[in-house]
Parts: structure tokens; sequence; C-alpha cells
């Protein structure tokens, strides 16, 4: 779109002129023409600019530019002309919203798909991210949690695909719906919490209920061979179900196990069960037989109850055989082991059977018995019988093992089956004799000393021949071996033990113990047994000792060893001849005092050398370079290696040795070069060592004479660096000391120290004479001046030194030549001695003087004068003058300026006035305001003389309110020029002028209150809506609901007119729908804006604004649950049918309608409707586990008006138990029932014919209610909405009614409603309430109103169809109102409108829930039904509105509690704030204390924020104790700006032991300051007033009638405050009993000092903050400061909030006040 503005000149220019237009946004908008030209022959035409508007696709609002101008051309006067660039304003075409498409199809459990769509309408100005949820996981999925659309970069409006995916929950559970919820977030305003649509999806069920038998695995045998089948379900049971088995015949074969149970819910219902089948042995060959398995389903699930299991045919196979049946014999051996086996017939025999059992080889093994009987008949066939078998040993010879057989033979019997039988079965005889050496363990070791051991050698059999034993020993070097041994054959030797000796042999080495052995071998035989047998395995082990051990053996040293050379010897040697070379390895630990030689020696293996002494010669060592070291003892230490295990590191000892020394320490210094000078010339000397130290050695150098000469450096010789014989230089420097004092004589002392050499260290100190010559002479140094001084107070400077230091005091005296232009400062300088350091500079300060005359520059000196009392050089000395030039400022100027702006609340702002200088006469200056609609000054002109010119004049300028919101205006305020006989000031012109803004107070805003919810039955929510300015001109404010589907505004604009009712709240009906779905509660929004006007463009530009509500879902899920049967009553006939009188509300002229009466009707048989169980919903699904639970009996919904039933009663439903959510619960079915006439489902009556009946008019006489006290309250519809007295309603005349005679027809039992009949609305007067005291709730008195004439009622359908006469209401009485307790300033009520009174409809017939409860009036509560407390609160309602506070001022917090006309909270009292979707939002969160009743919002947000909250907010209690409840709130806001909060309570809440009264001042303050009590991270303590601010939020906020924390006990008369931040700190005490009051110091529970009162009695409290006597709190006549044995020295307030004095138990004081801070 277009917009065009026009240009021309003013004036004919001199050339042609150009001007150049450019948009400063052109995202916003751009010019068509960039440049117009005028030329000098057509400069009056019009040239038109063309702006086109840029669509920018982002919901921005109205954005306001400028068309730039710039002048151009060779016309000198219009080139570069200033001209106003031109404002233009883009409207915004975009509106942000967010398109969500239809699901595409159904999803299945079989994981089928489906999808939507969701897209922007608009770019976002920030990433906006579409948040996506499934409210039941158990159905379905989504592909992404969330959906980002980017901003800027063109995603918007790129549709995005969600895909729904449906989740298998193995249930048979039917098509289920369930819902995508959509959420938007993103840092755009806009669209953060931008209403998104749900999306409704249906998971499409795919499971079936059944079992599946699985195939048999193989037939049973009569042998006990099995077979298997298994057994799963299709499906997840609601119920477990039981699968039975039985075998139709159980002689054949049986099936185990005999059920088997699949649970529900617990994942087994998929895991195959397998059954075993196992055959059953009749023992007789009766062939194969077929049986069957037969199956039977049961379960409480329904679908599973009796469903078809298929049987399983299974045929046992036959395993009976005629014969004996034997397990097999087992070997014997010759010890005589007995083994057995036993003996059975494989049937029953017909005969008795015999069975004779022998041995085939008696001298390997016999058996026993000798026959097996086994009867015919009666069940011993089977029975097995034990044959034992025994081996016979053959005598001590080897023969190894031997065969034998047990044969079986059946005789004696007529079982032809049996007769004649026989078995043979093999077995063997083990052998128990064997070939071998019996040897014995040695006696024990041998030794190399001769020692001798013995062991002995036997066989373990008779050999069949003679057998030789050899002994051979392993190692002959350890020990000798025995001779050999015989056994003879059969002559009874073979196990007759023989001895053999073996002795040890010594070989002169250090072994060890050395292990060897003696082997014994049988040989020499023809017994193949024996012949070869030993060896190593028979080997006897033994040990040899060792006798020998090894050794090192040293000589002590000769003698000493000395640095000149001298040497001494000593000689080394071994204990043992070592296996391998040993070396003895020789050295020094001092190799600088002596050294051996040679440095190893050598022993030989084997060689004889082992044991003859080898010298070691060693030689002492000198000093290099030469050290006085003393005598040193040094070691020469031995080592010992070898390949011998024995010598190689064993220890040798080492030899002591002490070398002697031969050297002597000193320090050699030179003279001094020269003299030294005072100018820092120098003088030298040297210093050397004589020998090395052990140590650095330091040669420290100082002069005796500090003042004269300098001395460096110290020196430092190094120990062992080659350094102690370098000759070091010490330079000596003169020292200037500022002084003629002459040549001066002083001396240098070089100490010697050595830390680690004391012969060094103990060395006397040398000292060098050296003269200082001096180089001084006395001076002043006067430096010149830094500038010029000014007449306005500058100043200059300049410095002044000496050039010597004097002995005594130098003063310089300092003195102007002109005081008139200029002054020194100071007037003296102090050098030396008693003065300032000599030798610094010190500053003149010359500044300039004002003589308020225009002389021009001066020219003055500064006279210096030095003298001194007693230093010769410098007394009288010549200092040089300092010459300055004085800078006149003087001239004239008018100087103004302006202090703040201007308000339109009538703040004033100066403008100040003065001169520059002194005039020569009187100076007039006038002062204008050029724009008197934004301000006004006090004065028209001001006078100056030239006595006063200096004070100036300030002239206040008030502020003029226009009310419009305008903006702040500048406007200007006139200076003329002075009118005067002066010449300089007369000449003055083009005074700069005043600008002064005057701040605008009007805001253009549009207030929108917070809503409750709406519900789908119909339930509705209420907002305001108003203006914050006059527009001046007619605003119109669309509404409109942004979700049709959940809720219905009841205006779609409102209209807002300027003058007189522009401010005035209009309020909008928010009605919810009912879409019969199961959605749950819904939020949607109610959009207020965008505003619309002809003339005022502010309104229009303001965003748009949302109020969120909440729909109540009505809806319950039905889908899959079964119904139960109708129920059938018998034919009713119902009475005549009765209207319903209709009552008007309380407090309100209303009409009560005299019941018609039709003729009674005869109902057809009414059916109840069916009862459904609801399915039970919540996150994992889970199945029943408890035992089932019997439901309350059901009863049919009611009968229709004009019918009397008893009604219904279904028998007993018996519902599943359910453990967790979501389940959806099996049908609870009602048995159906007939009986008495049932009050409930439709029924169909007769058509009556009602007898028209009229009624004649009445007039209902006035009505009038006494006064109400308090704040408002919302009581019954009708009543003048106060708490307190009754109100006084204005009679109400209500106007005949004639009803026309009606015929009823035939009627059909649908739901019925009653006619409702409606009350004429009355008009209460207007009532004005004064305050009342925090929680302290009144009861009104009932109202009566007069009789009004009511519309003719209509009975219900169903009945007679007839009308009634006109009814002559009865006067109807309102129910007493309790308010709600409130805090605040009196406020005039506007009249109270009543509403007119609705008849009660029929109830439907069979409601989905209960209908909500209605509330309660004010200050009525109802047994556990939640109600809100605040529905209707606003911003405005709080008393610090007026001081500046709105909807959008910053709280930090509020507190809330509960309690009864005692202040005592109860147990079953809850409160119970919104959830926590609410609340997260705005930023705040909720803590709720259950045992104090405290409930506690947190977050810094908007004070509108916090009302919506409250708003919400309901209170419960489960104690139906009749007594009233008290709630009270304090926000964080309502205090001050130290964000404290308050709390009032009743006196009788205390009742303190101890001593002390209920009600005292010292229990209240110890209440406050329990530590139990802190809230919100805040401390408590009795509440003070410090300030005015605190006082007036006690008084306007929490009232009068309080005890606070201040008290004059410690000194009568000064009154302190004792608690809070402004309290004493030592705290406060009443008694030795009383525990303390104060936070900081002493607490309840705390330990105290010692003494009678302990530390924290502090009675005097000097330190807590004062309280002027003359204070404008105190109440008149307060404090009167009396004493007396119950003087009154704590402070209260009075109903007013007023201060008063009160004893200690104050009856008059009945409650107090908390303060956390």
């Amino acid at each position: 779109t277009q917009g065009k503005f026009t240009v021309v000149l003013d004036s004919e220019p001199t050339a042609h002129v150009t001007i150049t237009f450019a948009s400063n946004n052109t995202a916003e908008g751009t010019t068509a023409t960039s440049e117009v030209t005028f030329l000098k022959t057509a400069w009056s035409t019009l040239q038109t600019v063309t702006v086109t508007g840029v669509d920018d696709d982002v919901d921005d609002g109205d954005v306001t530019y400028l068309v730039e101008t710039t002048v151009g051309g060779w016309d000198s006067k219009y080139r570069d002309m200033a001209l106003a660039d031109v404002t233009v304003t883009n409207i915004d075409d975009d509106t942000a919203s967010v398109t969500v498409s239809s699901i595409s199809q159904n999803t299945d459990e079989s994981a089928a798909t489906a999808t939507f769509t969701v897209v922007l309408a608009t770019d976002p100005t920030s990433d906006v991210t579409i948040g996506t949820t499934v409210n039941n996981p158990a159905e379905g999925a989504v592909s992404t949690a969330a959906l980002t659309f980017g901003a800027g970069d063109g995603s918007w409006d790129d549709a995005q695909t969600v895909t729904v995916t449906g989740v298998d929950d193995n249930y048979v559970d039917g098509d289920v719906p369930f819902i995508v919820l959509t959420a938007a977030t993103s840092s755009d305003s806009i669209y953060d919490r931008i209403f998104v649509a749900n999306v409704a999806v249906t998971n499409e069920d795919n499971d079936v209920a059944g079992v599946t038998v699985g195939a048999l695995t193989q037939h049973t045998v009569e042998d006990g061979t099995t077979g298997k089948f298994t057994l799963v379900l299709t499906s997840d049971p609601y119920d477990p179900v039981t699968i039975a088995m039985a075998s139709s015949d159980a002689t054949e074969g049986t099936a185990t196990p005999a059920a088997v149970t699949f649970g529900s819910g617990d994942g087994t219902w998929n895991t195959a069960v397998t059954v075993t089948v196992t055959g059953v042995d009749d023992y007789r060959v009766d062939g194969d037989i077929a049986y069957t398995i037969v199956t039977a389903a049961t379960s409480d699930d329904a679908a599973y109850g009796g469903v078809a299991v298929a049987d399983v045919t299974v045929t046992n196979a036959d395993d009976d055989v005629s014969g004996v049946i034997r397990t097999n014999p087992l070997p014997t051996s010759e010890d005589g082991t007995v083994t057995t086996f036993t003996v059975h017939l494989g049937t029953d025999p017909w005969d008795v059977v015999t069975v004779a059992v022998t041995s085939s080889d008696t001298t390997e093994g016999t058996v026993s018995p000798a026959a097996l009987t086994f009867g015919s008949g009666d069940g011993t066939y089977s029975t097995p019988q034990t044959v034992s078998l025994t081996g016979i040993d053959d005598g001590a010879r080897v023969d190894g093992t031997q065969p034998w057989n047990v044969n079986l033979n059946v005789a004696s019997t007529t079982d032809n089956d049996y007769n004649g039988l026989s078995y043979t079965h093999a077995t063997t005889n083990a052998d128990n004799d064997a070939a071998g050496l019996a040897v014995s363990a040695a006696s024990g070791p041998t030794s190399e000393d001769g020692a001798s051991a013995t062991f002995s050698v036997a066989l373990t059999s008779d050999p069949w021949d003679t057998v030789v034993v050899t002994l051979t020993c392993s190692n002959l070097a350890e020990g000798t071996g025995p001779p050999a041994m015989t056994f003879g054959a059969g002559d009874g030797t073979w196990n007759v033990a023989q001895t053999a000796t073996v002795t040890g042999v010594d070989d002169l080495r250090v072994d060890g113990t050395i292990p060897y052995s003696v082997v014994p071998v049988a040989a020499s035989t023809s017994d193949a047994d024996y012949n070869g047998l030993g060896g190593a395995g028979n080997a006897v082990a033994l040990n040899n000792l060792d006798n020998d051990a090894p050794g090192v053996v040293v000589s002590a040293i000769s003698g000493r060893t000395g640095e000149d050379g001298t040497s001494a010897t000593f000689t080394v040697r071994l204990m043992s001849d070592p296996w391998q070379t040993v070396t003895i390895h020789l050295s020094s630990t001092n190799a600088g005092e002596g050294t051996p030689s040679p440095a190893s020696i050598e022993f030989g293996a084997g060689d004889g050398s082992w044991n003859v002494d080898q010298v070691v010669m060693v030689s002492g060592v000198d000093d290099s370079p030469p050290r006085g070291d003393g005598d040193v003892a040094y070691v020469i230490e031995t080592a010992c290696t070898s390949a011998d295990v024995h010598y190689n590191g064993r220890a040798v000892d080492d030899v002591n040795v002490t070398n002697d020394d031969n050297d002597t320490p000193g320090v050699v210094v030179s003279g001094a070069s020269g003299d030294t000078l005072e100018n820092g010339t120098a003088a030298t000397f040297t210093v050397t060592l004589t020998t090395d130290p052990f140590a650095d050695v330091t040669i420290g150098v100082a002069t005796l004479d500090a003042t004269e000469g300098t001395v460096s450096p110290s020196l430092t010789f190094g120990a062992g660096n080659g350094t102690w014989d370098s000759v070091l230089t010490v330079t000596v420097r003169g020292v200037d000391d500022w002084v003629v004092d002459g040549d001066v004589a002083y001396t240098v002392a070089a100490s010697v120290a050595s830390a680690g050499d004391a012969a060094y260290d103990t060395l006397a100190t040398a000292f060098v004479s050296v003269t200082n010559v001096d180089d001084d002479a006395p001076g002043v140094v006067v430096g010149p001046a830094s500038g010029p001084t000014k007449e306005d107070g500058s100043a200059a400077t300049f410095t002044v030194r000496l050039t010597s230091q004097p002995v005594d005091t130098v003063t310089i005296a300092l003195t102007s030549d002109d005081v008139g232009e200029g002054t020194p400062s100071p007037a003296a300088l102090l050098f030396g001695a008693g003065g300032g350091p000599w030798n610094v500079e010190q500053v003149v300060t010359v500044t300039g003087v004002d003589d308020f005359l225009i002389d021009l520059d001066q020219v003055y000196t500064v006279v210096t004068a030095a003298s001194s009392v007693s230093d010769p050089h410098y007394g009288g000395i010549a200092a040089a003058d300092v010459t300055v030039t004085n800078l006149d400022d003087d001239g004239a100027a008018v100087l103004v300026s302006v202090s703040g702006d201007t308000h339109e609340g009538g703040t004033a702002a100066n403008v100040t006035i003065k001169l520059s200088s002194a005039p020569t006469g009187d100076v007039t200056i006038g002062v204008t305001v050029l724009d008197g609609t934004e301000g006004a000054a006090d004065v028209s002109f001001v006078v100056f003389d030239a006595a006063s010119w200096q004070a100036g004049h300030t002239i206040a300028v008030t502020g003029v309110d226009d009310e419009v919101d305008d903006g702040d205006v500048a406007y200007v305020v006139a200076i003329g020029d002075p009118v005067t006989t002066d010449y300089w000031y007369g000449m003055v012109t083009g005074i700069a002028d005043a600008t002064i803004t005057n701040v605008d107070d009007d805001d253009t805003a549009i207030i929108v209150s917070a809503a409750l919810a709406t519900s789908e039955d119909g339930g509705t929510t209420t907002f305001t809506v108003r203006l914050a300015c006059d527009p001046g001109s007619a605003v119109t404010v669309d509404v409109y609901s942004e979700d049709v589907g959940e809720g219905a505004e009841s205006v779609s604009a409102l209209t807002f007119r300027p003058g007189a009712g522009w401010n005035q709240r209009q309020t909008v009906t928010v009605t919810g729908v009912d879409d019969v779905l199961l959605d749950g509660d819904v939020p949607y929004q109610v959009r207020v804006g965008p505003a619309s006007s002809v003339a005022n463009t502010a309104y229009p530009a303001l965003p748009v604004q949302y109020v969120g509500i909440t729909n109540l879902d009505n809806d319950g899920p039905m889908a899959n649950n079964p119904t139960a049967a109708p129920t059938t009553g018998a034919p009713t006939t119902g009475a005549p049918a009765t209207g319903v009188p209709t009552t008007g509300a309380p407090g309100v002229p209303g009409s009560t309608g005299a019941p018609s009466t039709g003729a009674p009707t005869t109902g057809a048989p009414t059916t109840g409707v069916p009862t459904t169980a609801l399915p039970q919903t919540a996150s994992p699904p889970s199945r029943p586990t408890a035992r089932p639970t019997t439901g309350a009996p059901t009863t049919g919904a009611p009968g229709v008006a004009g019918s009397t039933g008893a009604p219904t009663t279904g028998e007993p439903t018996t519902g599943k138990p359910i453990t967790a959510m979501p389940t959806t619960e099996a049908p609870a079915t009602a048995k159906p029932s007939t009986g008495a006439p049932s009050t409930g489902a439709p029924m169909t009556g007769a058509p009556t014919t009602g007898v028209p009946s009229t009624g004649a008019p009445t007039t209902g006489a006035p009505t009038t209610g006494a006064p109400t006290t308090g704040r408002p309250t919302t009581g019954e519809p009708g009543s003048a909405g106060s708490t307190g007295a009754p109100t006084t309603g204005a009679p109400a005349t209500g106007a005949p009614t004639t009803g026309a005679p009606s015929t009823g027809s035939p009627t059909t039992g649908a739901p019925t409603t009653g006619m409702p009949t409606t009350g004429k609305p009355t008009t209460g007067a207007p009532t004005t309430t004064a305050p009342v005291p925090t929680g302290t709730p009144t009861t009104g008195r009932p109202t009566t109103g007069a009789p009004t004439t009511g519309q003719p009622t209509t009975g219900q359908p169903g009945s007679a169809g007839s009308t009634g006469a006109p009814s002559t209401g009865a006067p109807t009485t309102g129910k007493p109102t309790t308010g709600v307790p409130t805090t605040g300033e009196p406020t005039t009520e506007a009249p109270a409108t009543g509403v007119p009174s609705t008849g009660t409809p029929a109830a439907p017939p069979t409601p989905t829930r209960a209908p909500a409860t209605p509330p309660p009036p004010p200050g009525v509560y109802l047994v556990n039904e939640p109600q809100v407390i605040w529905p209707d609160m606003h911003c405005n309602d709080f008393d610090y509105a007026a001081a500046g506070c709105s909807c959008q001022t910053q709280v930090t917090g509020a507190r809330f509690t509960v309690a009864g006309p005692d202040g005592v909270c109860r147990a079953g009292d809850v409160l119970t704030p919104p959830s926590a979707l609410l609340l997260a939002p705005l930023g705040l969160q909720a803590e709720y204390d259950a045992a104090a009743c405290v409930l506690r919002l947190t977050g810094r947000a908007a004070l509108g924020d916090y009302v919506t909250a409250v708003q919400r907010t309901s209170f419960t209690t489960g104690v139906a104790d009749g007594h009233a409840r008290h709630v009270t709130y304090t926000y964080g806001h309502a205090v001050d700006a130290r964000g404290h909060f308050y709390e009032a309570f009743s006196v009788d809440a205390l009742g303190e032991g101890g001593g002390l009264e209920s009600g005292s001042w010292d229990a209240a303050a110890r209440f406050c300051s329990d530590p139990a009590r802190d809230t919100l991270g805040l401390v408590g303590y009795l509440a003070a007033a410090p300030d005015a601010a605190a006082q007036r939020h006690l008084q306007t906020s929490v009232g009068g009638g309080l005890w606070l924390g201040a008290t004059d006990l410690g000194e009568e008369g000064t009154w302190r405050w004792v608690t809070g931040p402004a309290g004493c700190p030592d705290a406060y005490n009443t008694s030795a009993a009383a525990a303390p009051i104060h936070r900081a110091t002493c607490r309840l529970g705390e330990q105290r000092g010692t003494g009678a009162a302990g530390a924290c009695r502090g009675a005097d409290c000097n330190s807590g903050e004062y309280i002027p006597h003359g204070s404008p709190h105190w109440a008149a006549g307060s404090p009167d400061n009396g004493r007396g044995g119950n003087a009154q020295n704590f402070l209260a307030t009075d109903r007013t909030g007023q201060w008063v004095d009160e004893p200690r138990y104050g009856g008059g004081v009945g409650r107090f006040a908390c303060e956390w801070g």
C-alpha cells in the first residue's frame, strides 16, 4: 500500500532548488521518488512524493519510520535549509499464528503411522519451538519432541511434518483415541505461549483373545517316555487365564501340570508354557492305547472366559515282555570283597518260578543264596532279589585277575514262558598281590666329620626266584656306598628287613649341606616281576652336612699419614679356600687426605694363596690449594667380590687413618689510594687471603663516619673455587653533607667472617684511614611565577629552596606589594632545623583578588626576605622577588539555569536568574511562559539592585495537566533583555531562554483483568476491560475467542467514548463450549484488541492482549466399556405435575410463582439408562492385582416431572481392583431389575390438557436493609456486594403478568428441562463501607425483599401441559453474607444491580458428571469442597495502588494464612495454589506449610501475575466445626522498598506460660521472633515503624489496635525501638525469667549469659533508634509517660493507627503485628 505527501516552496528561489528523499528504514518503506526539483519559474507547483510500504512477513505491529529530506541547489537561502523529515507508519498486515493440520489417518497397533503438519503464519523475530507430546504414551508416540522454525531464515512458512506412530499394548482394548499436545515457546513475545491446536488421533486395536496349542512332540510309552505340547495366549488378558488339563484315561497317561495360569499385565501371556504328558505302565501285554488330554479355559476376562482350546490326542505304547530281569554282577577281589546283583521277573508268572544260582569256579568266587523263588499272582514277581558274590584269595603269589561265571537256571514251574530259561553272567576276581621293594627312610644326615646314617630294605611278596638288591650312591664325594643284599625264594626271608649304612665324606670346601641318595635295584633273578625292579622310585634321600666357613682377616694400620707424604700399612688374608677367585677392593673416603696402594688384591681358588697375608700401603695427600684444615681422619674402605657366592659381597673390616695438616690462614689489607671528595670522587684499597678457606669468607667493609664517606662493596672469597688468592678492590666514596664543614678525616673498617671456617671467622678487623674534601656554599633559589593570577580566584605558584643545609632554621618572609590584586600563601617559608627540609622546593601560592571592577590586568610583586638566628651564612642573604600579573574577569552577563521538569500532576520546576557582576543601577528582567497550556510561572519579572545583585532570583514554574496522552512536551520560558541605567547591562541582549519539559502523566493503555476457568457444561467466567486515559476520540476494542470450540465471548467489541465514562470497566463474559470429546481441561485465549479509532492513533498502536482461560472438560472416556443391561420399571402413574416455585436472590425483590397443577399422567414403563464403568487412566499400564471389590449399587436416572416412581436400584456391581493407571476396566454389569416405578429415564406420558388459570398481579413493597460495613464482597446474586451490615435495596415493583392457557401434547421421555422463571432485577442504593481490621469477617443481617410478580410458570415437560395463573411471590429473604477478611481504606460502592433469578431446571436423566457445586456465600465454607477465595480480585483493589503502583509493579512474594477466630490453624484446612502449569509461565513457585496453614508464593513477577495466581487459589477444609475461617494475605510490594512482610494476629493466639499474661507485649514480641515462624528466608520480629513509609503501611494495610516494638522502660520518656533493624542490639527483657526478644544477639531457646537477668537484659537500651516525642505519629495526648505499678511503657497503636503508650498487658490492645525482614 502506498502513501503520498506533497512538497512546495514558500517563496521564489533565485536558482533551482532540489530536495532529495530517502527512507531511514527501507525494511518498512521506500520512496518511489528520490528527488524533486523546483525551477525558478515553477517554484509554487506542488510535487508529489509516493512512499510504498514493504512487507516483512513479521508480526511486528505498525512501525513508524522517517522519510529523511535534504535541500540542495544554488539558491543560498534554500541550500542546506533544515527541512522537517516526514513521519510515516507502515501498517502491519501480518498476524502471528500457528496452523496445525488434521491427522492424515488413524494409527494402529501394528505400528501404522499418521502425520500432521505445523506451519507459522509469520516470520518470527526469534526461533519458535513447537513442543509435541502425547497425552497417552501407551497408545501413540510422536517422531519428534519439538519442531523449530528459524527466525529470518525463510523456514517459518515451510510446513513441518510430525509422524505419529501407534503403540501396541497387546490388550483387546478396541480403538482408543488420544491427543497430541502442542505448545509454543520462543523469545519472540508474540509467539511465546501462542495458542497451538492439539491433534486428535485414534489408535486402532489389533489384538484378539485366543489360545494357541502347540503340536505334540511324541507319543508316550508305558516305560515312562513323555510327550510335550505348549500353550500360549494371543493377547494380554485383563484378568488371569487358567487352562485346565485332564486325561481321558488316567491308566494310560497323565498331564502335568494339571493347570496353567497366564497372568494379566505381567508379560507372561506370550510366554509358551510346556505341558508334559507321561505314559502309565500296566505291566500287561495289552498293545498301544489311544487317549486324550482335555483342555478348558477359565478367566474373569469375558473374552477369555470359556474361550475354545483344542484338545490333544496321545497314544501310549505297550512295553510288557515275559522274562527274567537282572542287573550285571560286579567283579570280586582276593581281599574278600563281597559284591551283589539283583534278579526279578519281567511279568507276573502263572506259577511259582524258582531260579537256581551257581558259580563256575569256586576257587575264584562263590554265590549266595543258591536259589531264588518268585510267587504267582502275589506281586512278588517284580520285587528284585539280591545275589551276593564273594572273591577267594590264593595266597602271597602274584597271579593277576582271574575270570569266572554266575549261572541262573529256571526250574520247577508250569509257566511255559519261564520254564527252562537260563542265563550266564561273566565276572572277574581281582589279584591282591604285587612285587615290590619296601625301603625305609634314612635315619638322619651324614656329615663331613664322618657321621653315618642307616636305612632298611625288604620285599613286598614271595618271589619265584632268589632276588639280589644292589645299593648305589649318587655322589661318592659326599657319602660311601653300602654292599648288596640277598632275599631267598620260598624260604620266608622275602619280608625280613635288611640294614644298610652310609658314611659322610669331607671335601674341605665351603659348599654347605649337599643332598645325595642311595638307589636300590633288584637284579640276578628269573622272577620277571622282580627282575630290574627298584631304581629312582625307591631311592633313599640323604644330606651331607658341611663343616667349612668363609671370611676375610684385616690387620690394624701401622701408623698415621701426613700432608708431607708420610705413609702407613696393613695386611689382608682369607679364612678358607674359595671356589672362585676373590677380589678385595680398596678405596679412601677422602682422596684429598690419603690413598691406598694397590687399589685391589686377589686370592686364587685352589692355589693355596687364600691364607697368605697381602700388604696394603696408605700414603698422605697435601691440600691443593693449601687449607688450614687441621689433622683429618679418613677411612680406607674395603669391598669383597667373587663368583663364589660365599665370598661375593661378604663384609670386610674398613681401616681408620689420620692425615696430619701443614697449612695456616690469614687476610692481607692495603692502604687507601687517596682522598675522597664531597662531589663523589672515590678512593680504593685491596684485600686478599693467604689460604683457601673451608667455607666462604666475607670481608665486611664499613665507614666509621657515614656522614663523610660510604664504602662498597663487602667482599666474599669462595671456598674451593680458586678465588681465595684473588686481589679484590674496595671503593670508598665521599658523602656530600650540604654543610660548609671543611675537610674531614674518617676511617674504614674491614672485618672478617666465615660461618663454616672457624680459623678465618676469628681473625681481627683491619682499618684504613681516608680524608673527605668539602665542596658546599650557601644560597637561595627562587623560581618564576607559573603564570598570571585571575580575579575569579585562579592562582599562580612559584618555588623556593636553599643551595646548602643551614645549621639553624632559615626563614623566607613573603609579602605582596598590592594586596588588592593578589596575596601570597603562606606568609613565610621555614627551611632546615625546626622548619621544612632545606633541599625540598616549597611552593608559594599567589591568589588573585576580585575587585568586581573592570580595571584591566594589573602587575604586582611578591617580596622575599631571608633571615636566620644562628647560621652566619644565611643571615641576611639576598633572595629574588617575584613579579605577577592579575587578570581582570569582570563583565556584564545574565545567567539563566533550570532545575528539573514540570509534571502534569502539579510538580514545579525552578528557573534561576543571576547577574555576573554588580550593576551601577537597578536591572529589571521580564519572564514569560510561551505555552500557557503546559506551564505557568509565579512571577512575570525580577529586579536586581546594586546591594543584593549576588543573591539571584528563582521563578517557580508549575506544570499544567491536560488529561491527554500527549507525551512529554517541551515549552519555553522567555527571558527578556535587561532594562537599566547601567551602561554595561544596558548593552546586554539575546539572553538564553529556559526550556522546560512538562512530563505527561497520562498513559495510553488498555487494562485487562484476569479470568477464571470455563467448563464444558456451560460454566462461565468474566474479565473486565478499561482504558488508562481519555482517548479524545471513540475507541473500539475487539474481543475474540482464539478457540471457539472451547469458549465463546459475550461481545465481539467494546466501545469507549471520550469524556465522562471513558475509564469505566466493561465486562466480558466467556462461556465454555462442550465439544463432546474426552480432551481434558483445555487452555485457550481470548484476544483483546486490536483497538481502532478514527482520530486517536495511540490506542490502535497498542499490542494485542490475551486472557488465558482453561475450559474444564466434562467428558469421560466411554470407548469399549461394556454396558450394563438396562433396567425396566413397571408403568408409573404420576401425581399431578407441580411447577417448581422460583425464589429471587437474597436481598433482591424476587418472585415466587404459585405452583401449577396438571392432571395426573400415566407414563409407559421406564427403561433405566445402562451404566458404564469409566476406564482408569494413568501411566505405565498394569493389570489388577488386588481382590475384587464390590461397588455401590447403581441407581437409575431420576424420572421426569409428573411421575412419582420409587427409584430403581441395580444389583451391586463387582469392579476389578486396579493397582495402577492407565487401564481400561472390564465392564461392570448391573443385573436388570424389575420392580417399583423408577425415577430416572425418560418416559412417555399420556396427553393431558391443563386448565388455564390466571393469577392476579401483585405489587411488592420496597425493602430497606441496614447499612453495611467493610470491603465489598460478592454475595448471592442481587445483593449489594458488601461485607458487614445488610445493604439497603431500592424498592422494586413487578408488573403483573397474565399467562395464556396452554394445552399439553403427549410427551416422550427425553431428558426434560424445567422452564425457568425470571424475577425482575433490582438495583440497590449506593453503600459506603468503613475500613475493618484484617482477618475479622462481618456478617450482615438478612434482607427481605418486597413481593414481586413472576412470569407465568409452566410445568415440566411430560406433565399435563398446564399454564398457571400469574403467581404472587412471597417476599424473599436473603441469606446472611459473611465477608472475606479485608484490609483497606473506606471505599464507596456503586449501586449494586441484582441479577435476575432463574428457576431451577429439572435434572438431566443421566448426567456423565456431577454438576458443579455453586459457590457458597462469602465467608461460608463447604466441607471437602474447594472454593476460590478471591475470584474477582484486581490490582486496583489494593490500598497502595493510589501510591503509583499498578498491575505492572514488580512483586517479590506473597504470603497467605488461614485460621479460626481464635487465631489457630485447623488440621483439616488447606490452601491450594494454582497448578505448576499456570504458575511456571508467570515465574512463580508455591509452597504450603500444612502445620502452620501458610501458603507462600515466591518469584519476582508483576502484581498482575500475582493477582492471577490469587484468583485461582482455593480453600478446602475437612473439619465441620462451625467456626468461621479467616484468610489473610500480604504481597511483597505491599510494605516498602525493603520487601518486608507483615501479618496481624489476635492476642488470643498467645497464651504464654511462665507467669506472663496472654496478650502481653512480651508474649507478642517472643511470638514474632520465634525462628520457627521465619518465612521466605526472612527473620521475624514484633513490627516496628522507624520511618514514615513503614508507619503508613501499618495504618493502611495492617490496621490499628496493634502492639509495636518500642518502649521507654529504660528511661522514662525516652522512647526507642527495641525490635527490628532499628532496634537495640543488646535487646530488651522485662524480667529475669523472660526470654530475650531481639534476634541479633539473644533468641528464644539460645544460651544466655550469667547473672539474674542474663547477658541480654540491657534494660536501658540506649542504642536503639530514638523516637522523637513530637513525632506526628503520636495520637493526641500521647505519650503521657505515666509511671506506677503497671506503667505505660510499651508502644501500641489506637484504632486509627496512631501511636499510644500502654501498660505491659494493655487491655485495649487486641492484636499485634509481626514483621519479617
